[in-house]
């Protein structure tokens, strides 16, 4: 089969967490000897140019994949301030250009269909007619917008929060319809599939997203003298922000203030901000930054820790450290994005944001739980997220989509 497979995230192993799911669904299609054609355009991400020409020779070797890169389109001053553009919002400057250069790598290609990976990919495929179109998630930009008008909003940026909440608020119902205009749809974050749901999208399948294997060691912990370390891995995106935002107000002070308490918490892969100063200064709290060995920070940690405080979608650094066999204390959010997560089978719950401090120290304190939470963990990544039991489902639907077409 011809996969013509549309992304603003150059799919590779080791980066975002998006352009490590990318990779892991094309890894596995290329294994089932399908034919992968990538059209990506940098419609979010600012350093993608860089990253594609480190890694482009890579996928000349690749036998059935061939990959082409639009450069980043340089954006004019917009006047549509009151009427919200689409297009705009996904930094596209002329799509006339874009169109025509899809165009012509399609007739080149000859695709069976197309796998669109993002609301770029829906967005720039709408006007395809008579065509499979299958996409596996959609962006819920209300919601991002929503969580930085809640937790970094200030005052130099208070007008433009209050616009971006309007802009994305009136752009919901364009994406809800070009979505719900694809012949498959699906969605790994069972929040954000509710939301669209809710806005007229039909017909959405919850998926869980895979994730590559990862070196894995499991470690039985019975002892309680030990520094217990908690994880938190990603860019200082708003999911990060807000979570550290969490652990300023919530975390920070209760301890510095409990002596029995051997804890570290390593914020991996963000960079510092003078907004967290207080965290960084704490003896409790190490910040490396970003690291070229990520696997040694799973490997090496306790908890993973994701005290998200609002909808913010799945965190694929979830699914990450379940394959690392890690005990996760995460969320409510999170489970309800991501509904493989059961307190006290593969993680624990954060019920209460105010007390996740109280869960903190239960966990320290319990190594036989994490042990058990860790095991069940690594179990439920192997039997639902893994390469090949989560993207034979995604095959399995695309195959029946097109020859369902085709009839």
């Amino acid at each position: 089969m011809n996969i013509f497979f549309i992304t603003d995230e150059v799919p590779l192993k080791g980066r975002s967490g998006s352009s490590i799911v990318s990779w892991t669904w094309i890894n596995f299609f290329l294994k089932q000897k399908h034919k992968i054609f990538i059209f990506i355009y940098p419609s979010r991400s600012i350093d993608l140019d860089k990253i594609f020409l480190k890694e482009a020779n890579k996928f000349k070797t690749i036998k059935n994949l061939e990959i082409f890169f639009l450069k980043k389109q340089e954006i004019k001053s917009s006047k549509e301030f009151f009427k919200p553009s689409l297009k705009r919002y996904l930094n596209i400057e002329d799509e006339i250009y874009i169109t025509k250069k899809l165009n012509k790598k399609i007739i080149y290609f000859k695709p069976d269909m197309f796998f669109l990976y993002g609301l770029f990919a829906i967005y720039i495929s709408r006007n395809l007619k008579n065509q499979k179109r299958f996409a596996p998630m959609c962006e819920n930009p209300l919601r991002i917008s929503l969580a930085k008008f809640k937790f970094q909003m200030n005052l130099k940026n208070f007008i433009f929060r209050i616009y971006d909440l309007y802009r994305c608020w009136y752009l919901m119902k364009e994406i809800s319809n070009i979505y719900n205009d694809c012949n498959l749809k699906g969605h790994s974050s069972d929040d954000f599939r509710k939301d669209f749901i809710n806005n007229g999208v039909q017909n959405i399948k919850y998926y869980n997203h895979p994730y590559p294997n990862v070196p894995y060691t499991y470690k039985h912990k019975n002892y309680v003298d030990k520094k217990v370390t908690l994880l938190i891995v990603g860019a200082l995106s708003t999911v990060n922000w807000a979570q550290f935002k969490i652990i300023q107000k919530y975390i920070l002070k209760k301890l510095e203030n409990e002596m029995s308490l051997n804890i570290e918490i390593r914020l991996v892969g963000s960079k510092k901000h003078k907004y967290f100063n207080k965290l960084y200064n704490s003896k409790f709290i190490s910040c490396p930054g970003y690291v070229d060995k990520i696997s040694d920070e799973f490997m090496n940690c306790d908890i993973f820790f994701s005290p998200t405080p609002i909808k913010l979608g799945l965190r694929v650094r979830l699914i990450e450290a379940m394959a690392y066999g890690k005990c996760l204390l995460v969320s409510r959010f999170d489970q309800e994005a991501f509904p493989l997560l059961t307190h006290n089978h593969n993680c624990y719950v954060i019920e209460n944001i105010d007390d996740v401090f109280e869960d903190i120290k239960f966990l320290a304190n319990d190594p036989e739980l994490r042990n058990r939470l860790s095991m069940q963990a690594r179990e439920d990544y192997l039997n639902f997220c893994s390469e090949d039991k989560s993207c034979s489902v995604y095959e399995k639907d695309i195959i029946n989509l097109v020859i369902n077409h085709t009839e």
